[in-house]
Protein backbone atom coordinates (compact mmCIF):
# COMPACT_ATOMS: atom_id res chain seq x y z
CA UNK A 1 0.00 0.00 0.00
CA UNK A 2 1.57 3.26 -1.19
CA UNK A 3 1.61 6.62 0.93
CA UNK A 4 -1.71 7.84 -1.07
CA UNK A 5 -3.47 4.50 -0.25
CA UNK A 6 -2.86 4.90 3.28
CA UNK A 7 -3.80 8.90 3.06
CA UNK A 8 -6.58 8.79 1.23
CA UNK A 9 -8.12 5.36 3.51
CA UNK A 10 -7.46 7.45 7.06
CA UNK A 11 -9.25 10.73 5.24
CA UNK A 12 -12.50 8.22 4.15
CA UNK A 13 -12.18 6.38 7.45
CA UNK A 14 -12.69 9.89 8.65
CA UNK A 15 -16.03 10.83 7.31
CA UNK A 16 -13.81 13.13 4.49
CA UNK A 17 -15.41 13.41 1.11
CA UNK A 18 -14.03 12.31 -1.92
CA UNK A 19 -13.51 15.74 -3.23
CA UNK A 20 -12.02 16.82 0.01
CA UNK A 21 -9.44 13.77 -0.68
CA UNK A 22 -8.57 14.31 -3.97
CA UNK A 23 -8.04 18.15 -3.05
CA UNK A 24 -5.73 16.59 -0.37
CA UNK A 25 -3.86 14.01 -2.30
CA UNK A 26 -2.94 16.61 -5.10
CA UNK A 27 -1.38 18.56 -2.34
CA UNK A 28 0.66 15.84 -1.55
CA UNK A 29 2.05 16.62 -5.14
CA UNK A 30 3.09 20.28 -4.55
CA UNK A 31 7.14 20.45 -5.11
CA UNK A 32 6.97 17.21 -7.05
CA UNK A 33 9.35 17.07 -9.93
CA UNK A 34 7.93 16.95 -13.47
CA UNK A 35 8.76 13.40 -15.26
CA UNK A 36 6.44 12.35 -18.34
CA UNK A 37 5.03 9.55 -17.66
CA UNK A 38 5.18 9.27 -13.86
CA UNK A 39 2.39 9.30 -11.43
CA UNK A 40 3.63 9.76 -7.84
CA UNK A 41 4.74 11.92 -5.23
CA UNK A 42 8.27 10.87 -6.98
CA UNK A 43 8.03 12.14 -9.93
CA UNK A 44 4.70 12.76 -12.59
CA UNK A 45 3.49 14.58 -15.30
CA UNK A 46 -0.14 16.76 -15.51
CA UNK A 47 -2.31 13.45 -16.06
CA UNK A 48 -0.38 11.47 -13.66
CA UNK A 49 -0.77 13.21 -10.72
CA UNK A 50 -4.95 13.68 -11.67
CA UNK A 51 -5.09 10.02 -12.29
CA UNK A 52 -3.42 8.74 -9.17
CA UNK A 53 -5.69 11.28 -6.79
CA UNK A 54 -8.81 10.77 -8.49
CA UNK A 55 -8.24 6.60 -8.02
CA UNK A 56 -8.03 7.42 -4.45
CA UNK A 57 -10.72 9.37 -3.77
CA UNK A 58 -13.29 7.17 -6.05
CA UNK A 59 -11.74 3.50 -5.57
CA UNK A 60 -11.56 3.43 -9.67
CA UNK A 61 -8.11 2.68 -10.66
CA UNK A 62 -7.38 4.84 -13.74
CA UNK A 63 -4.18 6.01 -15.22
CA UNK A 64 -4.75 7.64 -18.91
CA UNK A 65 -3.90 11.07 -20.88
CA UNK A 66 -4.74 14.52 -19.91
CA UNK A 67 -7.44 13.99 -22.98
CA UNK A 68 -8.72 10.74 -21.77
CA UNK A 69 -9.43 12.22 -18.63
CA UNK A 70 -11.33 15.70 -20.76
CA UNK A 71 -13.66 12.68 -22.63
CA UNK A 72 -14.13 9.97 -20.31
CA UNK A 73 -13.94 11.17 -17.17
CA UNK A 74 -14.48 14.68 -16.27
CA UNK A 75 -17.38 14.87 -18.46
CA UNK A 76 -19.71 17.98 -16.69
CA UNK A 77 -18.63 21.43 -17.38
CA UNK A 78 -18.02 23.47 -15.04
CA UNK A 79 -19.22 27.44 -15.33
CA UNK A 80 -16.60 29.42 -13.48
CA UNK A 81 -13.31 28.52 -10.91
CA UNK A 82 -15.98 29.36 -7.93
CA UNK A 83 -18.23 26.22 -8.74
CA UNK A 84 -15.32 23.75 -8.36
CA UNK A 85 -15.05 23.50 -4.27
CA UNK A 86 -16.37 20.46 -2.79
CA UNK A 87 -15.94 18.86 -6.01
CA UNK A 88 -13.44 16.66 -7.81
CA UNK A 89 -12.23 19.06 -10.45
CA UNK A 90 -9.69 19.74 -13.13
CA UNK A 91 -9.48 22.77 -15.79
CA UNK A 92 -7.96 21.37 -18.99
CA UNK A 93 -6.59 22.91 -22.23
CA UNK A 94 -7.30 21.80 -26.06
CA UNK A 95 -5.67 22.74 -28.80
CA UNK A 96 -7.19 23.75 -32.04
CA UNK A 97 -8.13 20.33 -32.87
CA UNK A 98 -10.13 20.37 -29.38
CA UNK A 99 -7.66 17.33 -27.70
CA UNK A 100 -6.66 18.27 -24.15
CA UNK A 101 -3.32 18.58 -24.00
CA UNK A 102 -2.89 19.73 -20.33
CA UNK A 103 -5.09 19.38 -17.32
CA UNK A 104 -4.49 20.30 -13.86
CA UNK A 105 -6.40 19.39 -10.93
CA UNK A 106 -8.59 21.66 -9.00
CA UNK A 107 -6.95 21.54 -4.73
CA UNK A 108 -9.80 23.78 -3.80
CA UNK A 109 -10.05 27.24 -2.90
CA UNK A 110 -9.24 28.36 -6.19
CA UNK A 111 -6.14 26.29 -6.75
CA UNK A 112 -5.20 23.99 -9.02
CA UNK A 113 -1.93 21.79 -9.00
CA UNK A 114 0.16 22.26 -11.99
CA UNK A 115 2.40 19.77 -12.94
CA UNK A 116 4.32 20.69 -16.28
CA UNK A 117 7.59 21.05 -18.21
CA UNK A 118 7.12 24.44 -18.40
CA UNK A 119 6.85 24.63 -15.14
CA UNK A 120 9.20 26.94 -12.63
CA UNK A 121 11.80 24.77 -11.51
CA UNK A 122 10.07 21.46 -13.52
CA UNK A 123 7.91 20.93 -10.31
CA UNK A 124 4.57 20.83 -9.87
CA UNK A 125 2.71 23.66 -8.08
CA UNK A 126 -0.08 25.84 -7.07
CA UNK A 127 -1.94 28.39 -9.81
CA UNK A 128 -4.84 29.91 -9.76
CA UNK A 129 -6.69 29.96 -12.80
CA UNK A 130 -5.67 33.27 -14.14
CA UNK A 131 -1.89 32.13 -14.29
CA UNK A 132 -3.30 29.11 -15.74
CA UNK A 133 -4.75 31.17 -18.33
CA UNK A 134 -1.41 33.39 -19.00
CA UNK A 135 0.38 29.89 -18.46
CA UNK A 136 -2.07 28.42 -21.51
CA UNK A 137 -2.43 31.27 -23.91
CA UNK A 138 -3.55 30.21 -26.96
CA UNK A 139 -4.93 26.82 -26.02
CA UNK A 140 -8.92 27.11 -24.94
CA UNK A 141 -9.66 26.48 -21.49
CA UNK A 142 -11.99 24.05 -20.12
CA UNK A 143 -13.43 23.46 -16.33
CA UNK A 144 -14.75 20.34 -15.76
CA UNK A 145 -16.02 18.13 -12.50
CA UNK A 146 -16.10 14.20 -12.20
CA UNK A 147 -19.64 13.02 -12.58
CA UNK A 148 -21.52 12.63 -9.52
CA UNK A 149 -19.19 14.50 -7.04
CA UNK A 150 -21.60 18.03 -7.05
CA UNK A 151 -22.89 18.36 -3.44
CA UNK A 152 -24.97 21.56 -4.61
CA UNK A 153 -23.56 25.15 -5.20
CA UNK A 154 -23.33 26.51 -1.43
CA UNK A 155 -25.45 29.26 -2.30
CA UNK A 156 -23.35 29.99 -5.05
CA UNK A 157 -25.56 30.87 -8.24
CA UNK A 158 -23.63 28.71 -11.01
CA UNK A 159 -25.67 28.26 -13.73
CA UNK A 160 -24.36 28.48 -17.39
CA UNK A 161 -26.14 31.88 -18.01
CA UNK A 162 -23.63 33.76 -15.72
CA UNK A 163 -20.89 31.35 -17.22
CA UNK A 164 -17.35 33.34 -17.50
CA UNK A 165 -13.77 31.85 -17.83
Amino acid sequence: MSMLDTMAAALLDEGRSRAEVYGYLLGQFVGTPYVWGGSSPLGTDCSGSVCACLSRATGRPVRVTADELYRRHFTTDVPRVECMDGKIAAAFFLDKSGRAVHVAGHMGAGLFLNASSIETERKARPRTWNELLAMYRGFVPALRMYPGTDPGTGGKSCGKKEAGL
